[in-house]
């Protein structure tokens, strides 16, 4: 992986916002949405979970599963670094090398948090390692 300047793609569904160690901050805008389509299916399971008044309410476990990729573009220039979340960037990464496409997944990295605890930006990327 080289590290010259390269084109980056936001295709999560939300602007990221990147603090830079130079104390700048950046904002990618989104270009759209690569997204997993997702099935569920109802699994005869409830757990019983206690509130902060100790009282106790059942709430249902549905099954996830996740499906085919949805809005991945193929035209974009070699070496184009895409970002999008984790589940995403596990399935995208396989799509991607069955493609023949060489596009560099990122995926947010460690989060910067206001005083109470909302996520509001990031200081990195995160790449997958390779299998």
């Amino acid at each position: 992986m080289n590290n010259y300047p390269s084109l980056v793609v936001n295709y999560t569904p939300h602007p990221i916002v990147v603090f830079l160690e130079d104390g700048s901050v950046i904002t990618i805008p989104s270009s759209g949405s690569i997204r997993l389509e997702e099935e569920k299916s109802f699994v005869p399971l409830e757990v019983v979970v206690k509130d902060a008044l100790d009282e106790q309410h059942i709430v249902p476990v549905l099954e996830k599963k996740l499906g085919r990729i949805i809005g991945a573009p193929l035209d974009l220039p070699p070496q184009t670094r895409i970002i999008v979340s984790l589940p995403v960037a596990e399935a995208l990464q396989k799509y991607y090398k069955q493609m023949g496409k060489d596009y560099i997944i990122l995926v947010p990295g460690d989060t910067i948090r206001d005083k109470d605890g909302k996520v509001i930006g990031i200081k990195n990327f995160h790449v997958l390692a390779e299998d």
